[in-house]
């Protein structure tokens, strides 16, 4: 019986962009909340990081598919910083 490993998928820019330490604790939160679902039994910690690595992936991916934010439209007059005194 010939088993399929599916290629995991190039890493979008919000992945990339991710500090791995932050990802890692992302990862452990929702690791930690899939053991809790599972009433908290002891054994499946190797299935439940994998299961929450898919998880964080897919997250931050599907907010590299929406782009970047859109921002605000920039005026074409400059900012004023300092205001001008009254003459009278």
């Amino acid at each position: 019986m010939k088993t399929t490993s599916k290629k995991p998928a190039a890493a979008g820019p919000a992945l990339k962009s991710t500090d791995p330490a932050t990802l890692r604790d992302m990862i452990a939160k929702q690791a930690y909340e899939l053991f809790e679902t599972r009433g908290c039994q002891h054994g499946h910690d190797a299935e439940d990081w994998l299961e929450a690595q898919r998880i964080v992936c897919s997250r931050l991916e599907a907010v590299s598919e929406l782009g970047p934010k859109p921002s605000a439209p920039k005026s074409s007059r400059p900012v004023v910083t300092q205001r001008r005194s009254a003459r009278r």
